[in-house]
């Protein structure tokens, strides 16, 4: 609408699995084999992913030099993860959840000259503060077929208790017993958990020759 400057995009998805697994470790025992024939630990995992955004870009043909494509939108993340164990007495019900703004300008100076500008911050249910993550990149066009880029940007990783085993989260014993033959299993003390971010920077140049 508005001349074809402006657009707006809206979507949505969702995805239900569930899974019938085996966990555990074949014992040598001969009486643990008994046991584990008897009842062996057999689980079943349900995961319930929805996902939701809406983004509204904007082009202004005269902006202080060139042109420019704002862009503002946000985004909704919630995973639903259940697994249960009964030989282990094992149970996990997480709800993880995420909501995601951004804000980007898509700034062509010149025909030769590209700027582009962004940030995002998400709010994680499992994270006290808020996490954002900008990002910058830089073209130039040497001529019609060699350019140079110039990108940088910060991102993170949202925490699960799946991930309770990496580095930066730490373990305690799960409340229920959960072990047949000593096995133990570990979740997340939420006021631990720490994001997981990386850092960016890439640079190239591109030429193209005709054959």
């Amino acid at each position: 609408f508005k001349n074809e400057n402006s657009s707006i995009i809206i979507y949505s998805a969702g995805q239900r699995t569930t899974r019938l697994h085996y966990t555990g470790i074949y014992p040598d025992d001969s009486l643990e084999i008994i046991g584990h024939l008897t009842d062996p630990p057999y689980g079943n995992s349900l995961v319930t992913t929805i996902q939701g955004g809406t983004q509204f870009n904007h082009r202004f043909e005269k902006f202080i030099k060139g042109s420019n494509v704002f862009t503002v939108g946000g985004e909704y993340l919630e995973d639903i993860v259940k697994d249960d164990i009964v030989a282990y007495n094992y149970k996990i019900n997480q709800l993880t959840a995420n909501l995601g703004m951004f804000l980007q300008s898509d700034w062509e100076i010149s025909k030769s000259i590209k700027l582009l500008l962004g940030a995002r911050a998400d709010k994680h249910n499992m994270l006290d503060n808020l996490i954002v993550s900008p990002r910058a990149s830089f073209m130039y066009k040497l001529k019609e077929s060699t350019q140079f880029r110039a990108t940088w940007g910060t991102g993170f990783r949202a925490p699960q208790t799946l991930h309770s085993q990496e580095e930066g989260f730490q373990e305690l014993p799960w409340p229920m017993s959960l072990s047949k033959n000593d096995h133990k299993a570990s979740v997340l003390r939420l006021t631990t958990i720490k994001r997981q971010q990386n850092t960016s920077l890439d640079s190239r140049l591109r030429d193209s020759i005709p054959i």
